[in-house]
């Protein structure tokens, strides 16, 4: 594993994600983030500290919708978010924890009836928020 080095520019990613627990980020949301922020890093930095940051486990990587953009979110150093699966709402980009014990009555569903394991560290599911469908 990776050591815990700590750069400037590491920080402020950090913090980039610490504001935005709730969601997860493209590269263009956290060049956006930074720029608000009064922060400026190059896109090339931006992904090579994001690789650092994953490997040191605290964010984890998704694919976006499209199967085409990486996003990523914070799950910070002590996370169990590989255990379990995320909901991500199509309206404000919030990210739900699934940590429900039917969740397990599911996977022993799709491998019993489709003879198919499920990975929970990479499975997103999207849906729109009970915020969002209310128009709130």
């Amino acid at each position: 594993m990776e050591s815990v080095y700590r750069t400037g520019q590491r920080e402020i990613l950090a913090e980039c994600f610490a504001r935005n627990k709730e969601k997860m980020l493209t590269a263009a949301d956290i060049t956006e983030d930074l720029l608000k922020n009064g922060q400026r890093i190059s896109v090339a930095t931006i992904y090579r500290n994001l690789e650092s940051l994953e490997k040191q486990g605290i964010i984890h990587k998704f694919m976006a919708e499209d199967g085409k953009k990486a996003m990523w979110q914070y799950v910070g150093a002590q996370s169990k978010c590989t255990e379990h699966y995320h909901l991500k709402c199509q309206g404000c980009g919030k990210v739900i924890h699934l940590e429900c014990r039917f969740a397990d009555d599911f996977d022993t569903h799709i491998l019993k009836e489709h003879n198919f394991t499920m990975n929970r560290e990479h499975t997103l599911l999207y849906g729109i928020c009970s915020q969002c469908s209310q128009g709130v």
